[in-house]
C-alpha cells in the first residue's frame, strides 16, 4: 500500500509471506467499501496467505522509517529500518513472525544467526529485499498511545518517516496506522465470496498503455497505433 505524507515523501507497506522456493511474494489482499473492518478497524485490508511465516516489506527509497508491528494487540517489534527495501521478519526476541492456526500455543521458530543470513541471501535473489535491519546510532523512540485492536490474525503497523537530523528544520512526522487481517486461503475465499459486492474496485493504472508504467502518458506521443488495412487509417 502506498503511503504519502503533507509534504510528498511515499514509501510503500506490504505484508508479504514467504514461500519456500520463490522467497518473500505479496498476499493477495482486498478491502471493503464503506465498512468498518474486522474488529472495529475502519480500512482494514484482507489478506490472503497460508500458515507459516510473514513478514511486512517497507520500500521507501531515500528516507528511513520508523515502524512498530502489533498481532492480535501484542506488540511484536519497534525498530527504525534503513532507505531502500526492507523485511520486518523478526520480533523483538529475534523469532520469526509466523500466521498460526487459531488458538495455536506453538512458540514461533526461532532464528538463529546463521538462519537469518541464510534468508537474507536467498531473498536477495528472488525478491531483492534484505532481512530486517535497523539504523546504527539512531535511538529508538517508545511508543505511546492507544493499544493496538486485538483479534486472531490482525497485524497492526504504524509507520512514520524518520528524523532527517537536518538543521535547517524537521518536517512533521506524522504517523500512518495499516490493519491487516490475515486469512487463510480458505477461509480468505469464502470471506471474498460472501462480501463480493463490497469489494473496493482496484485503483486505476497510472498508464493504461503500458500496465507496468507508473508514469501518466505523455500525449499521443506514447500511444500505441495500429494500422487498419480496411480503412488505411490508424487506430
Amino acid at each position: 500500500m502506498k503511503i504519502n505524507d503533507t509534504t510528498g515523501r511515499s514509501m510503500l507497506v506490504d505484508l508479504v509471506y514467504h514461500h519456500p522456493r520463490m522467497g518473500w511474494l505479496t498476499a493477495p489482499n482486498v478491502r471493503l467499501h464503506n465498512t468498518v473492518g474486522s474488529r472495529g478497524v475502519r480500512g482494514t485490508i484482507n489478506t490472503r496467505l497460508p500458515l507459516g511465516r510473514y513478514a511486512i516489506r517497507v520500500v521507501s527509497p531515500l528516507l528511513g522509517v520508523d515502524a512498530i508491528v502489533f498481532e492480535n494487540g501484542e506488540k511484536l517489534t519497534q525498530t527504525t529500518l534503513r532507505p531502500g527495501t526492507q523485511i520486518i521478519e523478526l520480533d523483538d526476541n529475534r523469532q520469526f513472525l509466523e500466521f498460526r492456526e487459531p488458538g495455536s500455543v506453538k512458540p514461533r521458530a526461532l532464528a538463529s544467526d546463521i538462519a537469518v543470513n541464510e534468508t537474507s541471501e536467498a531473498d536477495a535473489t528472488t525478491d531483492g529485499a534484505p532481512a530486517q535491519t535497523e539504523a546504527s546510532g539512531e535511538e529508538q523512540v517508545p511508543y505511546v498511545g492507544p493499544g493496538a485492536p486485538e483479534g486472531h490474525g490482525l497485524v497492526y503497523v504504524v509507520v512514520r518517516f524518520a528524523k532527517q537530523n537536518d538543521p535547517y528544520g524537521e518536517p512533521p512526522q506524522e504517523e500512518f496506522e495499516l490493519a491487516f487481517q490475515m486469512r487463510d486461503p480458505e477461509t480468505h475465499d469464502e470471506f471474498f465470496a460472501q462480501n463480493f459486492h463490497l469489494v473496493q474496485q482496484a485503483e486505476a493504472l497510472s498508464n493504461p498503455l503500458d500496465p507496468m508504467s507508473f508514469d501518466r502518458p505523455d500525449g499521443e506521443a506514447h500511444r500505441v497505433h495500429r494500422h487498419c488495412h480496411f480503412s488505411g487509417c490508424k487506430h
